[in-house]
């Protein structure tokens, strides 16, 4: 993690210098240099963001091994197990 001492020894990196970016941008909604309450919220669950299509588009993308937009049960089946196994587990699956 980079932190703002480091700057004395090097420039700040890329990905600082984006997340940076994205608060003024999209996060610090007033210009406050802050987030607020409804910033935050905003932030975890935006308002045109519809989670059900999201999970179901990325289960779907998970799962499909042969890249055809359509999803065996079996297919189905396995990605949803291992997504709750490793969410129950707190570990990281990469399938």
């Amino acid at each position: 993690m980079w932190s703002e001492k480091d700057a004395e020894d090097s420039e700040e990196p890329d990905w600082v210098k984006l997340e940076r970016r994205h608060f003024a941008d999209y996060r610090d909604l007033n210009n406050d240099g802050f987030m607020d309450r409804d910033e935050v919220q905003q932030w975890i669950s935006p308002p045109a963001f519809d989670h059900i299509k999201a999970e179901a588009e990325h289960l779907i993308f998970q799962s499909d091994a042969d890249k055809v937009q359509v999803v065996s049960t079996v297919q189905f089946q396995v990605i949803y197990l291992l997504n709750v196994f490793c969410e129950n587990c707190e570990i990281s699956c990469t399938l």
